[in-house]
């Protein structure tokens, strides 16, 4: 089918397709796209945050986990902004990060509905207290 060049450029042009915020989205496909959040930065939370205390955006190392019967998982990162994307099929979904430290979770199930992708923000627990 393919000659071994070939077949190089075509993975190499498929792996491109995939960024670094995790599946890139088809037309018509639906999945979970947000920003990830790290905070607390100060040892005393205020509202609002003191200068320089404000949750910061986060590149994170992430699972999203079916919560259907099969219980299917995808790795993903967010990128240095904090922004990912993931098409999923329609279900539901919780996210977790793939370290413990940072703690970073989905605090409920996210719903993907067909032909929409759903907006959320994770928020990651620095540990400052």
């Amino acid at each position: 089918m393919f000659s071994g060049r070939r077949f190089r450029v075509a993975l190499a042009l498929a792996f491109a397709a995939v960024t670094t915020t995790g599946m890139a989205a088809q037309p018509g496909a639906q999945g979970i796209r947000g920003l990830v959040a790290l905070g607390p930065r100060c040892g005393a939370e205020s509202f609002p945050p003191e200068p320089g205390c404000a949750e910061r955006k986060f590149a994170a190392s992430l699972i999203v986990e079916s919560l259907a019967g099969s219980r299917r998982s995808w790795k993903f990162s967010s990128n240095a902004e904090g922004r990912f994307e993931i098409a999923l099929p329609p279900g539901r979904y919780q996210i977790r990060s793939t370290t413990i430290l940072p703690r970073c979770q989905s605090n409920e199930p996210i719903v993907v509905a067909p032909g929409a992708f759903t907006e959320i923000t994770i928020r990651c627990d620095s540990g400052v207290r």
